[in-house]
């Protein structure tokens, strides 16, 4: 038996899509066992060790690279610079992540708006609150993968947001958007916290924000600024997905933890 965890699903909060399913304590001893039933625990990040080190279980200590593909129409287009226009800020979210969310961007969104950035935003999913002051667009989310990236690559987005907030829950969650992004050559601005921190290097793969107002503002308009950093940014972060959450990486790596059970 083997068990793979991307979320602390012992802790999940009021305000997630996934709270009713793990509210009693029946699901969350089901979850429990299942991990102590398991031949073999993977874990995608550091924080998911500490919640899971005491629930039995053979853990194993190396983090698992979730896998992620390239969106092969990137791929083969190559990087497409912004060239005229406002730029178009990209977000991809649910309604569970509305506090934090509009919590961090639309104060910093008001602010770039005050500098006179001219720009759009375009929200997948999450519906802003209308009284935001600043342009918003937004787009019917699609659960399915396929579609919403080819629906996001379609719109072109200049640089794609991924504001995180500060809790324990929200420590132990992976750095998706980091690939997601990547994997569509979108240079990203991410909060300047875990599990974002694991990953990306500012002003290289991505650049990392602090997470007050005048922070995100910065450095926003730090990537607007620069088509040279942006191009670096998408392209660096693409080949970080494809040397660190490749298929075939975590193919390779699920075989090493598995062949030893099989013989």
């Amino acid at each position: 038996v083997v068990s793979i965890f991307d979320d602390d699903l012992l802790n999940v909060p009021e305000n997630s899509h996934a709270f009713g399913y793990y509210v009693s304590s029946s699901d969350r001893a089901c979850c429990r066992e299942a991990v102590a039933l398991s031949d073999i625990v993977l874990l995608s990040v550091p924080e998911l060790q500490k919640i899971y080190a005491g629930q039995g279980g053979n853990l194993c200590q190396e983090l698992f690279p979730i896998p992620f593909i390239p969106e092969r129409a990137a791929y083969d287009a190559g990087f497409q610079e912004w060239t005229s226009g406002p730029a178009i800020l990209g977000f991809a979210g649910g309604e569970s992540s509305k506090a934090y969310t509009e919590g961090i961007l639309i104060p910093a969104l008001q602010e770039l708006q005050r500098r006179g950035v001219d720009f759009i935003l375009e929200s997948m999913g999450l519906r802003f609150s209308d009284s935001c002051g600043f342009p918003v667009a937004r787009i019917p989310y699609d659960a399915e993968f396929k579609k919403y990236r080819r629906t996001v690559l379609s719109r072109r987005w200049t640089v794609g947001l991924a504001p995180m907030a500060d809790s324990p829950f929200h420590r132990c969650k992976h750095y998706n958007k980091l690939l997601e992004y990547g994997a569509m050559l979108i240079p990203g601005v991410y909060s300047n916290l875990l599990p974002y921190t694991l990953a990306v290097r500012d002003g290289e793969n991505g650049i990392l924000s602090g997470n007050s107002p005048s922070e995100w503002a910065d450095s926003i308009e730090r990537l607007l600024k620069s088509p040279v950093l942006r191009k670096t940014i998408a392209l660096n972060a693409l080949e970080f997905l494809c040397k660190n959450n490749s298929p075939e990486l975590a193919a390779s790596f699920l075989w090493s933890k598995l062949r030893p059970l099989l013989a």
